[in-house]
């Protein structure tokens, strides 16, 4: 029988993670041969080449200026030659700094290039360095993210308390590389309980900065999950941060409701800071209402005349429609026109159309007394 391409594919890689998984397994249930154990090996077999004397491979210099994915990519190459010689090479760094960054580099590198041994040499180190090491490992075998996944699986199940912190250093590999639908699935089978909800937060946080449409697909299938809200706005906030004007858009979108408004908040708070001269080109195209009062008042609370310009902000404040937002506004506005240029602010006061006249007289009034008080700010 033939198999279709993508079936073929899908049997390839379950091979792949039963030849990897299958010694850990019978070594666990105390049959066939144990797992690999690449310290054991090389201690058996006496001293390496380069200790014998004989000539061995010879690493490049190393520097402290050397930026991570340098190192990474010199890792790469040393481990291509030797992983127990790269090892060698990264402990002998003089500098502590260098020293750690350089191991993790190798480390990561013999988890992308051999997940099993690599994994396997992890669990044999000092409890004092194990987790950085366990951290670096999964980073590079996450570039397989379902044998890094089964093999973590495989950890817990043997010892569910997790001594060496194999959980949360997968979800960290997964979010970095980018494999949230693999952190999802293990979130949902295998994963310690009671971890899930703030873990499943985190990713989502994550996730919405980077994929906020891949992101919402894989939440509109836990509607049923007690903290889908919760998850909800986590996505949110991460979108928020990366790109507030789609979720603006999408916010807009929604129906009246409390995620609404605490979509449209997260979005119009973080634009306003980000980019106020965007969000104001999108407020302008924006019917007054709520979500034009609510951006507005962000943007005005925290912009100046260097990114606003004061008439454009003096539109903005007139279009609110909520009289104590507009005033709050309004007032934000003359606080900001009165340190940088106080004619202007007794100008604007002036000329509000919407201010009853005693209350326009007093404002006129007590921005002079404070100009008088301070006539530094006249010059």
């Amino acid at each position: 029988m033939v198999l279709k391409g993508k079936w073929l594919g899908l049997v390839l890689a379950g091979i792949m993670v039963l030849s990897c998984i299958y010694p850990h397994v019978l070594g666990l249930l105390g049959q066939g041969p144990k797992p690999s154990n690449p310290v054991q090996s090389a201690r058996e077999a006496g001293p390496t080449t380069a200790l014998k004397g004989e000539v061995g491979p010879v690493f490049p210099l190393l520097t402290e200026s050397m930026s991570d994915d340098r190192l990474f990519t010199l890792g790469r190459g040393a481990v291509a030659e030797s992983p127990l010689l790269a090892v060698d090479w990264a402990r002998s760094q003089p500098d502590d700094v260098l020293r750690r960054r350089i191991l993790s580099a190798v480390v990561r590198a013999w988890g992308e290039r051999d997940p099993c041994t690599a994994f396997d040499w992890v669990l044999e180190q000092a409890d004092f360095e194990r987790q950085e090491d366990m951290e670096s490992v999964l980073y590079g075998a996450v570039s397989q993210p379902w044998l890094a996944l089964s093999l973590v699986r495989q950890l817990l199940k043997n010892d569910p308390s997790d001594p060496y912190a194999s959980a949360p250093a997968l979800m960290v590999a997964l979010s970095r590389a980018g494999a949230f639908q693999t952190a999802l699935a293990f979130l949902q089978n295998g994963a310690p309980t009671n971890c899930r909800a703030d873990w499943t937060a985190n990713l989502f946080k994550h996730w919405g900065e980077t994929q906020p449409q891949s992101a919402l697909q894989a939440l509109a299938a836990m509607t049923n999950d007690p903290a889908f809200n919760s998850t909800f706005r986590a996505l949110a906030d991460g979108w928020s941060q990366s790109n507030p004007g789609s979720l603006a858009d999408y916010g807009e979108a929604m129906p009246d409701g409390t995620e609404r408004n605490y979509v449209l908040h997260e979005a119009f708070n973080q634009w306003s800071l980000q980019n106020p001269e965007a969000m104001m080109n999108w407020l302008s195209q924006q019917a007054s209402g709520q979500s034009y009062d609510s951006a507005a008042a962000d943007l005005i609370r925290k912009t100046d005349s260097v990114n606003c310009p004061p008439a454009t902000a003096m539109s903005v404040v007139n279009q609110i429609s909520d009289p104590t937002l507009r005033m709050q506004s309004f007032l934000n506005l003359l606080g900001t026109l009165q340190t940088s240029d106080p004619s202007a602010a007794q100008q604007y006061a002036a000329s509000v159309s919407w201010l009853d006249n005693q209350t326009r007289q007093a404002l006129i009034d007590g921005l002079k007394n404070i100009s008088q008080q301070d006539p530094i700010r006249l010059k």
